[in-house]
């Protein structure tokens, strides 16, 4: 998940900085990323790649200048949608790939396959309302990990 900054000196665009940010997990408060060194993209914004968030987490923190001053030096830091939005769209590939591609009862179990007919999606054993595996009068489906 990727977090970002914006540092500006006397309301222009601060560059050439190296900020650090520390961030907290909401659940919980705890630091989960202390003081780290933030990359910087240009016109004054800056980023930090938290690669071990979790989606379903929110997070708050602070960045430092380090070198400015006053009021400046220091900048919030809230959750970024980008794991949300990454989660999503894989969800809807999925899906996607479900609805456009082909599909196939075989020994008990039905196969997705993607548009190009050979790529499997997904696959699920298939079973009557017994809880016997079934080839007709499916009554439930379960995902074959």
């Amino acid at each position: 998940m990727i977090f970002t900054t914006y540092f500006s000196e006397s309301g222009i665009p601060k560059t050439g900085l190296s900020p650090t940010i520390t961030l907290r997990k909401v659940s919980d408060n705890s630091i989960v990323v202390d003081a780290q060194v933030m990359t910087e993209i240009g016109n004054g914004w800056y980023k930090y790649d938290y690669v071990s968030a979790s989606n379903t987490e929110d997070y708050v923190g602070v960045s430092d200048s380090i070198t400015l001053a006053g009021p400046e030096r220091y900048a919030p830091i809230a959750t970024s949608i980008q794991g949300n939005v990454a989660s999503l769209q894989t969800d809807i590939t999925f899906l996607k790939d479900i609805d456009s591609g082909k599909w196939e009862i075989t020994e008990n179990q039905m196969i997705f396959y993607k548009a190009d007919g050979t790529t499997e999606v997904a696959r699920f054993n298939l079973f009557d309302a017994s809880g016997h595996p079934a080839m007709t009068e499916i009554y439930k489906r379960e995902v074959v990990t």
